[in-house]
């Protein structure tokens, strides 16, 4: 498959999302109640998720941002996105077991995920895409006498993983393990992990209230074409990525406004790499890699129906595979995940 048809392919997919009425017809369906958002229904039905990110971790309704980029280092400016589209069907049925006064969750999925970011400009070797097949383990353990006052757990991604640039012309292939914890829900305490902790007001509609998660991602394999192109001198590949995801919004605000959310979202991660931090001498020319590279994103979410909003996503920095610094910004359409 050509660049042009996979551009095209995944555009479909977009539109598609885009157009399609959520408003289905199977009065019976548990997938149906609530009235749910078109990607809500989607994932409960098919077990195909659709979102900005891999590891967005639910810290708002948004989902894929599509739309206008502009592109830093004398790229052309065009269409974009930002997604991650994943089919994550479960492969060990929820177990459960109860230690008084907390029962105990297990769950094995799949996951089948592309995920990424394009443009249709001059900038595809700055853009990256992610092909994904691994497994997903999650453990939670939430209280018996009041499910909303404390939950704790952790999740685990593992798999083979192949990315490459948007034209193709860098190519990695590697092992990836994906950690994070939950910690929540307990009045008493300040530290909140994988849920919304308010600062001011009850949880549900808080004047203001914030988001945190962490993620460590471990990545081991090698280089399969374009290691010339990218900042990594060694073939092969050994990084690992500490990642930090933080949320702000206010659900009273957005109600006034009469938007269904109202977030801003802002990331960072840090990628090391253990096998650099040379100086070669190659043609004449010394080069020199460095063990750390940084990225920076800050986003605004704004819901303005059930369905559907605005976004605008601004990132800077360093990212694999290609390493090399760059800045853009997107302004668009999002998809929303719940109503």
């Amino acid at each position: 498959m050509t660049n042009s048809r996979i551009g095209r392919f995944l555009l479909f997919i977009f539109l598609v999302g885009l157009c399609v009425d959520s408003s289905y017809a199977f009065a019976e369906d548990p997938c149906e109640q609530g009235n749910p958002a078109l990607l809500e229904y989607i994932a409960c039905k098919y077990h195909i998720t659709v979102d900005a990110s891999p590891n967005a971790g639910g810290s708002s309704s948004s989902g894929p941002l599509l739309g206008y980029t502009n592109q830093e280092n004398g790229k052309s400016n065009g269409f974009g996105a930002q997604f991650s589209l994943a089919y994550d069907p479960v492969l060990w049925p929820q177990m459960r077991t109860k230690e008084e006064p907390y029962t105990m969750f297990h769950t094995l999925s799949f996951i089948g995920d592309v995920d990424g970011s394009f443009t249709s400009g001059s900038a595809k070797d700055l853009n990256t895409l992610n092909f994904r097949s691994e497994l997903k383990w999650e453990y939670a353990n939430n209280s018996n006498t009041d499910p909303k006052n404390e939950m704790k757990g952790w999740s685990v991604r593992f798999g083979p993983v192949y990315q490459v640039t948007q034209n193709f012309d860098v190519q990695d292939l590697f092992v990836e393990q994906v950690i994070t914890a939950t910690k929540y829900g307990d009045a008493n305490s300040c530290l909140y992990i994988g849920g919304y902790k308010a600062i001011i007001g009850d949880s549900d509609n808080a004047l203001l209230r914030y988001f945190f998660r962490p993620w460590m991602t471990f990545q081991e394999g090698g280089n399969l074409k374009g290691k010339d192109s990218t900042e990594e001198l060694n073939s092969v590949v050994l990084r690992i990525i500490p990642d930090f995801q933080f949320s702000i919004d206010s659900p009273k605000i957005a109600k006034a406004l009469m938007l269904s959310e109202a977030v801003i979202k802002l990331e960072e991660n840090m990628t090391i790499l253990p096998l650099e931090g040379k100086t070669l001498n190659h043609d004449g020319n010394t080069i020199h890699s460095d063990v750390f590279h940084q990225q920076f994103s800050a986003s605004l979410m704004l819901g303005l129906g059930k369905k559907w909003g605005v976004g605008f996503s601004y990132l800077t920095g360093e990212t694999a595979p290609t390493f090399k610094y760059d800045h853009k910004f997107i302004a668009g359409i999002t998809i929303n995940k719940t109503p």
